[in-house]
């Protein structure tokens, strides 16, 4: 995954929440910081899950993510589910939404971020919190994967392409008229 993962929180006893699931998953407590990350997880009460990052920095491995997907997953929920209304999430943990999605759908070996951004286009506004969208494609194989995840943390599967063909590459052949 290529960004940070948050999720939005909204009282330090979301925080207690955030680290007692942590600590069930064997994984180190969340550190609070203020996230300007991107505009679904932004607010003094955003909390970056260095964990995560520093997981990832050790490799993309599919067992890995699945794992912290579920994780990450496991505390949209239950902060949710305290609130009443869905948490808002980061760009990051939407990779993280989207990367579990695509893994139980085709089984790849392997899977990377391609590219991935906020749908508006826009720089992280941190006054913002909900009611925005972000794209993300993987590769996979032989493929290209797309998605749409709202900063809800709802994920849409769009569908699947030809990979993007590198210079190194023969040129595929001329579209028929």
């Amino acid at each position: 995954m290529s960004r940070y993962p948050a999720i939005s929180l909204s009282s330090k006893s979301d925080l207690d929440e955030v680290n007692n699931l942590l600590a069930q998953a064997g994984l180190p407590a969340a550190k609070l910081e203020k996230a300007d990350f991107s505009r679904g997880a932004s607010g003094p009460w955003g909390t970056v899950l260095e964990v995560v990052v520093a997981i990832d920095l050790a490799g993309g491995a599919v067992a890995t993510i699945v794992g912290t997907a579920k994780v990450l997953r496991k505390i949209h929920q239950r902060l949710s589910k305290k609130r009443g209304t869905a948490a808002t999430i980061s760009l990051g943990t939407a990779e993280y939404f989207a990367a579990a999605d695509l893994i139980d759908r085709i089984k790849p070996d392997d899977i990377k971020v391609l590219n991935s951004g906020d749908i508006r286009r826009g720089a992280a506004d941190s006054s913002f919190i909900g009611g925005d969208a972000y794209w993300i494609v993987f590769e996979a194989g032989d493929c290209l994967h797309h998605y749409h995840v709202d900063s809800y943390g709802r994920v849409t599967y769009v569908g699947d392409a030809p990979h993007a063909p590198d210079h190194t590459e023969r040129p595929p052949p001329a579209p028929e008229e």
